[in-house]
């Protein structure tokens, strides 16, 4: 990437008072989050077609090193779904037109999820093959499930992501169960709080492309939210920009264990490719803005390993200790803070939160 012009910093000064009072104001004003953390859950099932379990495993054969004998397929050897734990009932609809050639076997759905039940599980995905071109199985299903189960998270291909491409659907209908219970739960607790102290506005969240999304929306389909903070950077730092005079407009949001870049040129939004949408390792098809990711952040941790290597790794400093790991140590105002021992840890700690923040 070539810059033709030095990148400047944004003198923006914001009056809070004055903006949180502006958007009182407004007759259609919401109160906006935009969680971008990866809640996790695994409690989580999928009932699929007779002998399509293993889509989540085979994926696209595709490899994230192309020529490597040694690598980690993090849809394998940590699938959003354990094999085990994907289960198949009889049914079969075929392309082109959505024909049924195998009528739902409504009885075996029934054990299933009646196991499903006494197992504890919290959410459940249905994704059955090509349901994108006749959904009343998969809608069946569901009702099923509310019959028998009204208290699982239901994730269910066609109102989540009715599209083909069979492993981007069971992937993204995975994650949104994946992420489901612990993200609904939220919305629901964090909407009725703000209702409770007099908040009398719709509340909105911020999506991965950008838009805002309801509470409703939002609880049934919380993939949508996935990357939505950095996403809602970029969008500040684009109006940020244009109070400024700027177009071109960087930004960078560091967190505890990355980094994410976004760039908008023109002051426009960069969407990716629906096949290049992944949060993390896991294939998410759902729009995205672009923002790039790296594996490094303010709390990444430098040291050097029993063969010698230096590396960088996301484990946290206690963990390295346990481990008998020589960590460098840390930067604080400016100076470098070496941590060997649970006594160092317990320091840096303290001047880290001790230390005032630089004009």
């Amino acid at each position: 990437m070539r810059f033709t012009r030095p990148l400047v910093p944004l003198p923006i000064q914001f009056d809070a008072e004055a903006l949180a009072k502006e958007a009182s104001d407004l007759p259609r004003s919401a109160w906006v989050a935009h969680p971008n953390a990866f809640p996790g859950n695994n409690a989580v099932r999928l009932i699929t077609t007779e002998g399509m379990r293993d889509i989540l495993h085979i994926a696209r054969h595709k490899k994230p090193l192309n020529f490597s004998l040694q690598q980690e397929l993090p849809w394998q050897s940590r699938p959003l779904v354990k094999r085990r734990h994907r289960l198949t009932v009889k049914e079969r609809v075929t392309v082109p037109h959505g024909e049924v050639l195998v009528p739902l076997d409504e009885d075996e759905v029934r054990a299933r999820v009646r196991a499903l039940k006494a197992a504890g599980v919290e959410a459940v995905a249905v994704c059955f093959l090509h349901s994108y071109l006749n959904p009343a199985h998969e809608q069946r299903v569901k009702e099923i499930l509310l019959e028998e189960f009204p208290e699982a998270f239901l994730s269910v291909s066609n109102e989540v992501l009715p599209l083909y491409r069979e492993f981007e659907r069971f992937s993204t209908v995975c994650l949104n169960a994946y992420v489901g219970p612990k993200v609904s739960r939220y919305v629901a607790r964090f909407d009725q709080a703000l209702r409770d102290a007099g908040f009398e506005h719709e509340v909105q969240l911020m999506q991965s492309a950008g838009g805002m999304a309801t509470v409703d929306s939002a609880t049934q389909r919380p993939v949508n939210l996935l990357m939505s903070g950095p996403v809602a950077g970029l969008v500040g730092g684009i109006w940020a920009g244009r109070m400024a005079g700027h177009e071109n407009v960087v930004t960078l949001d560091m967190g505890g264990t990355s980094a994410d870049i976004g760039v908008a040129a023109g002051g426009q939004l960069r969407m990716r490719h629906l096949l290049d949408t992944k949060v993390g390792d896991y294939q998410a098809m759902v729009p995205m803005v672009d923002i790039d990711t790296i594996g490094a952040g303010g709390g990444s941790i430098a040291y050097v390993d029993a063969g010698g290597v230096f590396s960088i790794t996301r484990v946290t400093y206690p963990r390295m200790i346990e481990a008998g790991l020589p960590v460098f140590g840390c930067v604080t105002r400016a100076r470098w803070i070496t941590i060997d021992t649970p006594e160092a840890l317990a320091a840096a700690d303290r001047e880290l939160r001790d230390a005032p923040f630089a004009a």
